[in-house]
């Protein structure tokens, strides 16, 4: 699993963090060259890069308790999560997302012996069409 400090590292060199992050958020070990290309990866890796310096600032935003508010959607709501996210867990994120909000679908996603990325949408574009 992926953990680390987000605020700590990313105050290192920008350079090293995010190879490393984006090497496990697109999981390139497992898809690079088959769901993954170099080109996303750069691509990816040059988005973030040009971020604002004050972007370590941000992460405290990430643990922000929005449970609350889940219960307020009233609009159809399609969940899908990676059985192996291993930036975001699914039993900490995707299955309690589905219980929190009345009336969702969840769509469990299933790569008999491969490993998921975090961005299914980007990773397995394909097979994550609603």
């Amino acid at each position: 699993m992926f953990s680390m400090n987000y605020e700590s590292h990313l105050r290192r060199p920008a350079a090293r963090f995010l190879s490393k992050f984006f090497s496990e958020f697109l999981q390139c070990r497992h898809l690079e060259g088959k769901r993954v290309s170099k080109q996303l990866f750069q691509f990816s890796w040059n988005v973030a890069a040009g971020a604002s310096p004050k972007a370590p600032s941000c992460v405290s935003a990430w643990l922000t308790d929005f449970r609350k508010d889940l219960a307020r959607i009233d609009v159809p709501t399609l969940i899908i999560q990676g059985d192996a996210d291993r930036i975001l867990r699914i039993d900490a994120t995707g299955r309690r997302l589905h219980e929190a909000i009345k009336g969702s679908r969840s769509r469990r996603e299933e790569y008999k012996g491969r490993t998921d990325a975090h961005n299914l949408d980007t990773t397995h574009e394909d097979d994550t069409e609603p």
